[in-house]
């Protein structure tokens, strides 16, 4: 075995990036290899527990891709107690929760954490973080509950990240747009 497949922080890293890689574009290659991964992570006699965290948020990244309720609902319940807090790559774990409630079918809870996820980034003051997390409650179909504050308050976090045009700006001006905003 080569020492990246025995390293646990390789591990964790490569489940989480093939994970959120998957979420993002919605590509389904490697889930296998990715799952293997954090797998290998939890299987360890001794796991750091940032490294078991870091694994079972790519866990239930993948239960989210595959539309696995069962499984959403035992990373949901793992997390849960990861609340207010980072997670490598992704983002805060209190995002992470809203779409494993989508996927275990419970809307209104989802609307409950990715609330959760957006006042989390707004104490913080991880704003671009929170135009992001804003942006992913667009898609999420939440749009009818909040209305157009999201999209504003994301763009002014857009434009005040920096002068030019940012990826989080893009996004907001292309999400805008999609709205009938911009």
């Amino acid at each position: 075995m080569r020492r990246n497949e025995t390293d646990p922080g390789a591990q964790f890293r490569i489940s989480m990036t093939i994970a959120t890689r998957a979420r993002i574009i919605g590509d389904s290659d490697r889930l296998e290899m990715a799952q293997a991964a954090a797998e290998r992570v939890l299987a360890e006699q001794v796991v750091m527990p940032f490294f078991a965290i870091q694994a079972n948020a790519a866990l239930a990244l993948l239960a989210v891709q595959k539309g696995d309720g069962s499984a959403a609902a035992e990373h949901h319940e793992y997390l849960l107690g990861q609340r207010g807090t980072m997670i490598w790559t992704l983002s805060s774990v209190d995002r992470l929760l809203g779409p494993l409630s989508q996927t275990m079918g419970n809307l209104d809870q989802a609307v409950v954490h990715f609330e959760d996820a957006l006042a989390f980034c707004r104490r913080a003051g991880y704003r671009p973080e929170l135009a992001f997390d804003e942006r992913q409650e667009n898609g999420g179909n939440f749009m009818t509950i909040r209305g157009n504050t999201v999209i504003d308050e994301s763009q002014e976090v857009g434009g005040y990240v920096a002068s030019k045009r940012t990826p989080v700006q893009a996004m907001v001006i292309d999400e805008s747009q999609e709205v009938g905003g911009v």
